[in-house]
């Protein structure tokens, strides 16, 4: 067993804008063998993607959340990439995206298998979702 790392509380803690906090995974960590300077980026992006989420929270049009949602696409891969993780869309869980109306359990069991059910009428992944590849 490799020896882990003790981390600070405050190295692990990701506060939110409005005082919400999540925790980093230190075993993960570990196991990734993830750098001091990417942690402090990993807490970084995800209190960007917080941002990202309360931009879509209060998006009113499809093009906006489109564009906001590629943001977060692309937020995900670089999240992959701190972590030491091969950059892969099938790890990324669009479905929870707010304003997303896809749906979630059937998203959830198709999860890392590259497979995604979409809601036509979903204002960021339907019809008209400038990133559709089909």
């Amino acid at each position: 067993m490799m020896p882990t790392k003790k981390y600070s509380s405050d190295a692990l803690t990701v506060v939110f804008p409005d005082g919400t906090k999540t925790f980093i995974n230190p075993h993960l960590l570990a196991k990734q063998g993830v750098s001091d300077d990417n942690l402090t980026l990993i807490r970084h992006s995800h209190v960007y993607k917080w941002q990202l989420y309360k931009e879509m929270e209060e998006a009113h049009n499809p093009h906006d959340l489109q564009v906001i949602a590629k943001k977060v696409e692309q937020l995900e891969f670089y999240q992959q990439e701190l972590w030491g993780f091969p950059k892969n869309a099938c790890y990324h869980k669009f479905w929870n995206m707010p304003q997303c109306e896809c749906p979630a359990l059937d998203n959830s069991e198709l999860y890392g298998t590259g497979q995604r059910v979409y809601a036509d009428f979903c204002p960021i992944h339907g019809q008209a979702w400038v990133g559709k590849s089909e």
